[in-house]
């Protein structure tokens, strides 16, 4: 076990705070945080890389809880590449130099560890190139060159596909898995973006308002907002969500958990209803799985009671439903 966190917390003088997140997090993984803005996924960040203590709970590392005598020695062994990344005036070479020689290591060592990670990142021919003529996605790439180049152990991402191409996206997302398969790096990273942390992380969590929650999310439809009406449009059927959404929302999920299944129509205030046919069942450990095709498709997971009591099966018509406040919009 790499990390282990029990109930721990975290308070801002502003009032802000993370409350009672426990979780486990292996080493040789990679895992997703992923919520919107303002939810304490940066914060969440900050603990892991050791740049804040917790202020309740117990945060270990390794088996062994975190403290004031052995925290410096924990932060050496992550890197952590925030969203907007400073790099120094100079070039690409330089910066990614800088690490090496704050740690003192020979001129040699540090020539083989540059050109080694700059092969890494694809970006060897970059190296002579001034910081001030990069792209946003090559400033990222510069930036985790930067990090890696002093082998840490545990790779931190906040929000590391924000500013790039799409090609840029795919490179980092290969390199992601690349460090995880090939050199037993363990990747903690933040996003937006539920369908890439699905495809990327073993290991997903969601965060809002401060609290974490273990997240294994299916219903990811795309589409646009309606502001006006509190709506989100898949292109094929209406989401009712809560007020005040912005327009540069393009993701609705809907926890699988969260939705409920009715042979009639839902007479409650859930402001989502949709009829659709179950189009397989599946089983798995006390909990059922069931795919309803409702024009868009949804996973609904209910206990093997709820799913005995209603008689459901194969090919049959349902109502589906859920509450504009189960809708996560990113």
């Amino acid at each position: 076990m790499l990390y282990q966190l029990n109930n721990v917390g975290f308070s801002y003088d502003s009032g802000f705070s993370l409350k009672e997140i426990s979780l486990e997090i292996h080493s040789a993984s990679i895992t997703a945080f992923v919520g919107p803005n303002g939810s304490g996924k940066t914060s969440l960040l900050n603990l892991f890389a050791f740049l804040e203590t917790p202020t309740s709970g117990k945060l270990s590392y390794q088996s062994e809880l975190l403290n004031q005598n052995n925290i410096a020695i924990f932060r050496k062994t992550s890197a952590y590449v925030q969203q907007n990344p400073y790099l120094l005036h100079g070039n690409v070479l330089s910066n990614v130099e800088l690490g090496l020689k704050l740690q003192h290591i020979e001129k040699i060592e540090r020539d083989s560890r540059i050109t080694e990670v700059l092969q890494l990142m694809n970006i060897t021919s970059l190296a002579q190139r001034s910081v001030n003529a990069l792209s946003g996605g090559e400033v990222q790439k510069v930036a985790i060159a930067r990090a890696l180049v002093l082998k840490p152990q545990i790779l931190i991402l906040d929000e590391p596909f924000t500013f790039l191409d799409k090609d840029s996206i795919a490179d980092l997302e290969a390199l992601i898995v690349k460090l995880r398969d090939d050199l037993g790096k363990t990747i903690i990273f933040t996003t937006h973006n539920y369908r890439q942390a699905q495809l990327l992380s073993e290991s997903i969590y969601n965060i809002e308002n401060g609290r974490c929650n273990r997240a294994e999310f299916v219903n990811i439809f795309h589409g646009q907002v309606n502001s006006q009406a509190d709506q989100f449009d898949t292109g094929n059927i209406i989401i009712s969500v809560n007020k005040h959404i912005k327009e540069k929302i393009s993701q609705a999920v809907i926890d699988p958990a969260q939705i409920v299944i009715s042979r009639d129509k839902l007479e409650s205030s859930m402001q989502n209803n949709y009829q659709g046919v179950i189009k397989s069942i599946g089983y798995d450990s006390g909990t059922v799985t069931v795919t309803i095709d409702a024009v868009e498709e949804f996973k609904v997971v209910i206990s093997q009671n709820a799913f005995l009591g209603l008689g459901l099966d194969v090919g049959q018509q349902v109502w589906l439903g859920f509450k504009s406040s189960s809708v996560l919009l990113c």
